[in-house]
């Protein structure tokens, strides 16, 4: 009986014998890092701890975490049988700045001694740009201008379509960027269009996965003979991991620089241009009202609205013109724009709206405002 005991008390302690010493580990998944891409911590201990001091992550975002989970494991072998015991805590984070960034020590405790995890670093670089040669006939941007040789100051509509490579999965965001040129001489609105959906469509006799991002109002001041050069930004991503019910991706970012035809502005034709007309386009007056009775020495408002195809900046040259008698004093003129798409044009809802001060009292007459404009459809100054 007293051999049976023992051997039964010896089984025991193989069976639950510890497997080694109590250590805690830090693992990161990655040695580096781009900015935008999500990274996995893991600070583990090889035994049971419900108490985990985590570190500040300085430098970083804790998009998930800590998520914590425990096991126990039994290995067996011809002479012992061992148990493991293990917590695991997992953050997911998201570095804010390039360079190299440390996870400082986190600390385990157990029985009232303290564990430490090592100190590690990973490096953070800049955001990954694919190889555009690598894209070159699988993403394709055409740039569809509604007037290659439009006068100046007369409206011109780009629309930015793209085909893509059917084999390529959908993106998640897409961008064009341009230039301060672009943005601050020619561009006047933009009208999104991604609204409208991808669907397939033929292009140079193959077939792609195509959508329209927007369509752009442009207008030229000067005499430029030039080309819309920019670049699409295409977001791919790419699920990482899956924490519960959230999941954490890596952003791939595809850069395609593009190139419109060649644009050539040209004056406006200068037979019967007594007035020096600059603007463009085909306008109609909305009826206005304006204030009867106002006191001395006050401002007052008035407006006028112009519907039509074209763009009225805040110009002398480009606003109608408004006679005002010596006694009432303009003090200033203020130019609203609605622009819109419509039949594959620009057409815009104009507000202009005067600030006039009286400078004595008196009955005057404010006469009917006129504007001198080209239209590019009659060929004439109207």
């Amino acid at each position: 009986m007293k051999i049976y005991l023992a051997l039964f008390l010896l089984f025991q302690h193989f069976v639950f014998a510890q497997s080694e010493e109590v250590e805690a580990s830090l693992t990161i998944d990655k040695n580096y890092s781009f900015l935008s891409d999500p990274i996995k911590v893991e600070f583990e201990l090889n035994d049971s701890s419900t108490n985990f001091s985590p570190p500040s992550f300085k430098g970083f975002m804790i998009l998930s975490g800590p998520n914590t989970t425990y096991s126990t494991t039994i290995n067996s072998s011809s002479t012992k049988a061992v148990s493991t015991k293990k917590s695991k805590v997992t953050y997911i984070l998201k570095p804010l700045a390039l360079g190299e960034l440390s996870i400082e020590e986190g600390s385990f405790t157990v029985d009232g001694k303290i564990y430490k995890t090592p100190t590690k670093s990973i490096s953070i670089q800049e955001n990954k740009v694919s190889s555009i040669d690598s894209y070159k006939g699988k993403i394709i941007v055409l740039c569809e201008i509604s007037n290659k040789t439009p006068f100046r100051n007369q409206s011109t509509t780009v629309t930015y379509r793209v085909y893509y490579d059917k084999a390529l999965k959908a993106p998640s965001a897409v961008r064009l960027v341009f230039d301060n040129e672009y943005k601050n001489d020619f561009l006047i609105g933009t009208a999104s269009r991604l609204d409208e959906g991808v669907n397939l469509q033929n292009y140079n006799g193959i077939e792609y996965y195509s959508f329209v991002v927007q369509t752009d109002f442009l207008r030229f001041k000067e005499l430029y003979d030039t080309y819309v050069r920019g670049m699409l930004e295409m977001d791919f991503d790419q699920i990482l991991y899956t924490v519960g019910d959230d999941s954490f991706k890596k952003t791939t970012t595809k850069k395609i620089p593009f190139e419109s035809d060649r644009i050539v502005v040209k004056n406006l034709p200068p037979d019967y241009n007594r007035f020096r007309t600059v603007a463009v386009g085909e306008f109609s007056f909305e009826p206005n009202s304006i204030k009867k009775v106002v006191q001395h020495n006050s401002e007052f408002k008035f407006e006028l609205i112009l519907k039509g195809k074209g763009f009225i900046e805040n110009d002398s040259k480009m606003l109608p013109i408004v006679t005002l008698p010596p006694q009432l004093h303009l003090v200033k003129t203020e130019v609203d724009n609605e622009l819109y798409y419509e039949d594959n044009s620009m057409s815009s809802v104009n507000t202009i709206q005067y600030t006039i001060m009286p400078l004595e009292k008196g009955i005057f007459l404010i006469k009917k405002p006129s504007l001198r404009y080209y239209n590019s459809d009659n060929d004439k100054y109207e």
